[in-house]
């Protein structure tokens, strides 16, 4: 006896149900060019997995092709229920005869609850009692109950007062495809690491370079789950042949015929698919043991001929020999159940470091792959921090559940623009922040201590919290830190190509450790970042790493700053004299802002009783920002004017006139929104005059900027006022470099 459109539910992990659903619809298409699947079907997705309809065929083909599944589930009956003895009914009712022996053993699984139904528990009993009552009642005899070796598992959910009941065919999960009865420390599931591969689009790999050269490439294999699946998928062979043992083999209406056909055309698939088999698996691990254990699971899923498993630490990881592009795939411990948590940043950085190395093909397309695809990296991983320590900019982002652990798969292109400096965006908590030279990184912290000695009491005349501790002081350490209450900000200045960048990295993870050991800093409260010279269109760039918000004070403001999201803060340090001068000049007056940024200076104008500030950006993020430290500093936003713009052009329509301006114009800019481009050398004249323009009778103008070769165009604008202030406006923490900005008072003649 056959089913003829019966309606099955196909389980699987959580997250992973529409992977499910496009695998059952390459099945349901494989059936179909092969002229074996009934013209109709039907499915609907949910959370917990897939609803279809369909024939015993198909349903025995998901349970033998299903990388994804957990479960295949044949629906006997779905009713409402709201009590027991209607839960109860609805069990008995079922031709249990037409389903199983009268000397069958089974087993009841119960999952949900209600207001009748409390505990899992009660409810298994209360199905387990109709279906013995059923069968005793009709036959005389009563069936024998076994939970872990049934002949027929019987599943009963029941949510929201309705009851399904249903018949286990896969018996169980179907992520034991019977190859692999010993594994590592933490092993991952078979259908989690088929689901990795899907994402991983490992399927159109293969099609598109079907040729040799293309490989996977597990740097830290472990008992080799990811590689054998992998290797399943190229030969072609069913995740189920394996399976000795299934829930429908002792039930009832199990057509053995079909499925006979459906296990010998799947062996022939796999004989046939084997033999094209081009891509190599390279499978890589520092422990022996484990890799033993990669290596015998191999044998048994019929794949080891087609894997090379070497002992191999991470450090020592090279491209293997003949490869020319790769799938590179791991799941390295991430600090749940393995190591601490501090020892495993230095284990990605290395992970992302090497691999780049190896399979780094420059700058590409990624989802361009062509005829032969740039390599990609795909790590699995529970903490996102250790994913930003590889130091690679993460294209595609994927949530998994690994167990009851809530995980992310990343997903790149090995190119040089995806490739991120190692300390680029992440707050790492020190592990690889290791002094190589003593002598050296001791006379680096004896600076460090000389310079705070040497501020300390200017910092604490004018109650400054927030300061430049140094900057590039010593050549060997091109690098400023800045402090933020109890927060410190270093920025690495990329080394010029004449360094060798092993060099440089090892001297500013020495910079590290010194802030750390010498002022005794938890290493999470240290952020570090690549700063480069702003050239062209090099402006800021956000980072990876989007970090809360932190509040600091300065003399009598408070900011909000962000030390991880982009390379400057939100606060100017160099900036502190100018704020302070306006906030002791803007009393009774209307003061203009343009270029205002996070709006620090607007907040010290208000504070120090401006009738209005109006600030103009074409950021409407950093008008927000702006905004918001007015509220930290309880100011009405509704006084003052905040208005997104292109500065250049507002200027131009403007028609009102301010007591103070202040101009910080960026060195270039070629927004979007702007009709061209800013380039401030080439447009200062025409800025500063349209500026001045709109001041009052005694207005002030004071414009400022930091392109350290400027050149003011003293011809052109011979008809103003103008001093030059700027070596009033640096404090003690930037004396040591006299360009860290320009600027200049300007003022029209009355």
């Amino acid at each position: 006896m056959t089913i003829n459109h019966s309606r099955l539910f196909v389980s699987c992990p959580k997250s992973m149900e529409y992977l499910l659903e496009d695998e059952i619809k390459i099945i349901w298409d494989q059936r179909s060019k092969a002229g074996k699947a009934d013209a109709t079907w039907a499915y609907k997705t949910s959370p917990l997995g897939v609803s279809v309809e369909c024939d015993q065929a198909f349903a025995l083909t998901l349970c033998l092709w299903s990388r994804i599944a957990n479960r295949v589930f044949y629906q006997l009956c779905e009713t409402r229920c709201h009590s027991v003895e209607q839960l109860y009914d609805a069990v008995y009712s079922i031709d249990w005869l037409s389903h199983l022996g009268e000397n069958a053993v089974i087993a009841v699984d119960f999952s949900g609850q209600s207001s009748f139904v409390r505990n899992t528990v009660f409810g298994t009993q209360k199905v387990k009692d109709a279906i013995v009552d059923h069968v005793r009642d009709k036959t005389g005899t009563r069936p024998s109950v076994n939970a872990d070796n049934p002949d027929i598992r019987i599943r009963a959910h029941l949510r929201k007062g309705i009851v399904a009941i249903y018949i286990d065919m896969a018996g169980s999960s179907l992520h034991q495809r019977g190859y692999r009865s010993e594994s590592g420390r933490a092993p991952m599931k078979e259908n989690l690491a088929a689901g990795i591969l899907q994402r991983c689009q490992f399927q159109q790999l293969l099609e598109r370079c079907n040729q040799t050269g293309f490989a996977v490439v597990d740097p830290m294999c472990g008992s080799g789950t990811l590689l054998i699946e992998a290797a399943l998928i190229a030969c072609d062979r069913a995740p189920g042949l394996l399976r000795r043992n299934w829930g429908f083999q002792r039930w009832r209406q199990f057509d053995t015929g079909t499925w006979s056909t459906l296990v010998q055309d799947a062996e022939s698939r796999f004989l046939i698919g084997k033999e094209k088999v081009t891509a190599g698996f390279y499978g890589y691990d520092v422990d022996r043991k484990v890799l033993a254990s990669a290596k015998r699971n191999a044998e048994r899923a019929g794949v080891d001929d087609l894997l090379h498993l070497v002992q191999r630490d991470i450090r020592k990881f090279k491209r293997p020999a003949k490869v020319t592009s790769a799938l590179v795939v791991s799941n390295p411990p991430y600090g749940e159940r393995l190591g601490a948590l501090a020892e495993l940043g230095e284990l990605y950085g290395v992970l992302g470091n090497t691999v780049q190395s190896a399979f780094s093909a420059g700058e590409g397309d990624a989802s361009n792959l062509g005829s032969r695809p740039q390599s990609r990296l795909a790590v699995f991983s529970s903490n996102p921090q250790l994913i930003k320590n590889l130091g690679i900019r993460v294209e595609k982002k994927y949530k998994f559940l690994n167990g009851t652990i809530p995980c992310e798969l990343v997903v790149s292109s090995l190119s040089d623009a995806n490739q991120l400096f190692q300390a680029d965006n992440a707050f790492v908590r020190g592990a690889n922040w290791r002094i190589a030279n003593p002598e050296r990184a001791a006379m680096f912290g004896n600076r460090l201590q000389k310079n705070r000695k040497s501020l300390a009491k200017w910092l604490k005349r004018e109650g400054i919290s927030c300061y430049r501790l140094y900057d590039s002081d010593m050549p060997e350490y091109a690098v400023a830190i800045d402090v933020y209450d109890s927060w410190y900000h270093v920025q690495e200045y990329v080394a010029p190509k004449t360094i060798d960048p092993q060099s440089a990295r090892e001297r500013f993870m020495e910079a590290l450790a010194m802030v750390r050991d010498t002022f005794g800093v938890a290493p999470d409260r240290i952020v570090y970042k690549r700063r480069e010279r702003q050239k062209g269109l090099n402006q800021y760039q956000k980072l990876e790493f989007d970090s809360e918000r932190i509040e600091v004070s300065e003399y009598n403001a408070r900011f909000y700053i962000k030390l991880g999201s982009y390379l400057d803060t939100g606060l100017f340090l160099d900036h502190r004299p100018i704020r302070k001068w306006l906030g002791q000049n803007s009393a009774q007056k209307r003061v203009l802002n343009l270029y205002c940024y996070t709006g620090s200076v607007s907040v010290y104008a208000a504070l120090g009783g401006a009738n209005e500030v109006v600030s103009v950006d074409m950021s409407n993020t950093y008008l927000n920002w702006a905004k918001d430290n007015f509220r930290l500093n309880r100011l009405s936003i509704d006084r003052h004017g905040f208005v997104r713009a292109d500065c250049f052009q507002w200027l131009k329509q403007c028609k009102e006139k301010f007591d103070l301006v202040f101009l910080d114009p960026p060195t270039f800019s070629n927004s979007k929104r702007m009709a061209g481009n800013l380039d401030i050398q080439r447009d200062h004249v025409a800025l500063i005059n349209l500026c001045v323009r709109r001041l009052r009778p005694g207005g002030v103008l004071l414009f400022s900027n930091n392109l350290r070769k400027f050149k003011m165009d003293w011809q052109s604008l011979s008809g103003l006022l103008i001093d030059d202030i700027s070596k009033q406006t640096i404090d003690p923490d930037f004396n040591r470099n006299n360009r860290v900005h320009h600027c200049w008072k300007i003022t029209r003649p009355d």
